[in-house]
C-alpha cells in the first residue's frame, strides 16, 4: 500500500477537487491524506469519505506575500512529518514551489495533475521534468495534448499519453 499525500491549496469544490474525489472513491489500494487549508468546503466532503485531513496549507498562496508561502511550505513539511508519504501528490501544479522544499528534504516523489497547457510550460520552467527531484517511475497522460506541449518545452521526460501509462 502506496502512502499519498495530496497537496489540495484550494480546498473548493470545484473541477479538479471534485476529480481528486472521484480519485480518493475509487483508489482503494492506497492510503491518502490531503493537505489543504482549513475550513474549505472541500474539507466537510473528505471527512464524509473518512480521508485524514491535514489543514496546515495557506489558502490563495498565490495572492499573498513570501512569508506566506513560506508558512505554507512549513505547513507542507507538518503535513509529511505528520503522515510520512511514499509520494506527494499536487493537486494542482501552482502548489510546486512550495511543495518542491519537502519533496527534497524527504526525498520524495512528486506526481502532478495537468490539467491545462499552462500548466505544462510553469512546471518545465520550474525543473519539473528536469530531474530536479527525483523522477517518478510512471507518468500518466490524460491527453495527447499535454504531452505535446510538454515536449515543446523541450524536456527529455519520457512520458504517456491518451491515459497510457509509460514506463521510463
Amino acid at each position: 500500500m502506496t502512502r499519498v499525500l495530496v497537496i489540495e491549496p484550494a480546498g473548493n469544490l470545484w473541477g479538479s477537487e471534485r476529480a481528486l474525489l472521484d480519485l480518493l472513491v475509487f483508489a482503494k489500494n492506497d492510503e491518502f491524506a490531503v493537505c489543504l487549508p482549513p475550513n474549505r468546503p472541500l474539507g466537510d466532503k473528505l471527512r464524509d469519505l473518512g480521508i485524514k485531513m491535514l489543514p496546515y496549507y495557506i489558502y490563495a498562496t498565490h495572492e499573498k506575500t513570501k512569508f506566506a508561502r513560506l508558512l505554507a511550505a512549513f505547513g507542507v513539511l507538518r503535513a509529511c512529518i505528520e503522515f510520512k508519504p511514499d509520494v506527494i501528490y499536487l493537486n494542482q501544479s501552482g502548489a510546486y514551489k512550495v511543495v518542491l522544499p519537502a519533496a527534497l528534504l524527504f526525498r520524495l516523489p512528486m506526481v502532478a495533475h495537468i490539467r491545462i497547457y499552462e500548466d505544462v510550460a510553469y512546471l518545465a520552467k520550474s525543473g519539473f521534468f528536469s530531474g530536479t527531484i527525483r523522477p517518478a517511475k510512471r507518468r500518466i497522460g490524460a491527453s495527447s495534448g499535454n504531452e505535446s506541449s510538454r515536449r515543446n518545452c523541450r524536456r527529455s521526460s519520457p512520458g504517456a499519453s491518451n491515459g497510457n501509462v509509460s514506463r521510463p
